[in-house]
């Protein structure tokens, strides 16, 4: 998940140029840096639509965000699981008073509802915390229709790391106003090409590729259809 510091910095990210593989100093790790960069290319990618989403939603950008709001929140406890199945520690938001989507539904009826719609706060959905009009960390979201549906809905995050946790709640302790936003970016739909170039340790037709000089015969394949050629 991109961290608060990442999706609010205002710094050009950092690409490697062409330059660092003809470097010959970089020869013993030229490999790594096409992966490298296109690791960091996708990720600033995955940023990029939630950079975008984040100025629709502060007015520098025009547009339509197409989440959910929900303001008015305040801390109300803590969520870690039950005995027999612990979940990682989640802060309990409450509302004050039902969530928009369940206005004219009845009690009973609620947590049905939202069964059939997994879109309302998606189980592991990013989300935005704004706190007194600044963003301020970006949890994300665990499912708990049961407190979703009360009245004072209560809606549980969980946040990446410890500080992000300390400053959000020291942040709410003196805060006026606390704002929860549904990001709509599909972030965790770059995970797996993400995960698959971090575990990368060679790049396919590297001497090719990457290693190639001016002058250098490029070899053959080792495998060639020698016989289906002749028989042509």
């Amino acid at each position: 998940m991109p961290t608060a510091d990442e999706l609010l910095s205002k710094d050009h990210p950092f690409f490697r140029n062409a330059d660092f593989i003809d470097d010959p100093k970089t020869a013993s790790s030229r490999n790594g840096i096409p992966i490298d960069n296109q690791f960091r290319l996708l990720r600033e990618d995955t940023i990029g639509r939630i950079r975008d989403e984040l100025k629709i939603l502060t007015g520098k950008k025009p547009g339509h965000h197409k989440g959910i709001i929900i303001d008015g929140l305040s801390v109300t406890g803590v969520e870690m699981g039950t005995d027999r199945k612990r979940l990682p520690l989640g802060i309990v938001l409450k509302c004050k008073g039902e969530l928009p989507h369940l206005k004219n539904i009845y009690l009973k009826k609620r947590q049905q509802f939202l069964q059939d719609s997994r879109h309302i706060l998606r189980q592991g959905n990013m989300a935005c915390l704004v706190i007194d009009g600044e963003p301020a960390a970006f949890p994300t979201i665990h499912r708990d229709e049961e407190g979703l549906a009360k009245t004072a809905a209560a809606i549980t995050i969980q946040f990446a790391d410890d500080s992000t946790l300390s400053y959000s709640l020291s942040k709410m302790k003196t805060a006026e106003n606390v704002k929860l936003v549904q990001l709509d970016s599909a972030i965790f739909a770059f995970d797996p090409f993400l995960g698959r170039l971090q575990e990368m340790n060679g790049l396919p037709l590297e001497d090719e590729l990457v290693y190639w000089e001016a002058g250098k015969d490029i070899e053959g394949p080792s495998f060639q259809a020698t016989k289906v050629v002749r028989g042509l």
